[in-house]
């Protein structure tokens, strides 16, 4: 798959990229006749650090603007889904790319504005050791359950309960990273 602004980019100027802080995100847009509306996803495009990332959604925007209005019922739905996607920036999947491109660009490397899993300083808990397994009853996991963490950033990532002390839940994230995070935190 392409990735708009990355054209003639080797791996390696692409991951020195990620890694300065550059992100990969879609857009979205909606296009619609009367009783059909499609919704789509652009091609990834890399937005370099500094750069704007609402003005390189204008033409999805622009796209979604004009034509995604008049499918009935879901031209009226999915217009403004699309609208408030670009607007926030659009779809960010660094994650999904620099995993494709090596350790060399994972995500838990990047800079912190730019992580996609949650801070270590956000949830560090010193004291804590290691982890004891507590009983499903008081933690509502078990040792081993996948779950899903809610960052400080507002998105959820996904990991594996290593175990729960003191109202914190050692999580292993898909990204090979452990990190302490609260219990209030963890969902399944």
């Amino acid at each position: 798959m392409t990735i708009r602004g990355a054209e003639g980019m080797s791996r390696q100027q692409l991951a020195a990229e990620i890694q300065g802080g550059a992100r990969i995100v879609v857009f979205e847009y909606c296009i619609s006749v009367v009783v059909l509306t499609f919704k789509r996803s652009s091609d990834p495009v890399l937005v370099r650090r500094g750069e704007s990332a609402f003005v390189k959604s204008l033409p999805w925007t622009l796209l979604s603007l004009v034509f995604g209005w008049w499918g009935i019922p879901f031209g009226l739905i999915y217009t403004p889904w699309a609208l408030i996607v670009n607007m926030g920036g659009g779809k960010d999947v660094t994650a999904m790319f620099a995993a494709e491109l090596g350790p060399a660009a994972h995500p838990a490397q990047l800079a912190p504005a730019y992580q996609h899993q949650p801070q270590q300083a956000a949830y560090a808990h010193p004291q804590l050791a290691a982890p004891v397994p507590v009983p499903v009853a008081q933690s509502g996991f078990a040792p081993g359950s996948r779950v899903r963490v809610h960052g400080s950033d507002g998105h959820f990532y996904p990991g594996t309960l290593v175990g729960v002390q003191q109202g914190y839940a050692r999580i292993a994230f898909d990204g090979g990273r452990e990190d302490w995070v609260p219990l209030q935190n963890v969902s399944g």
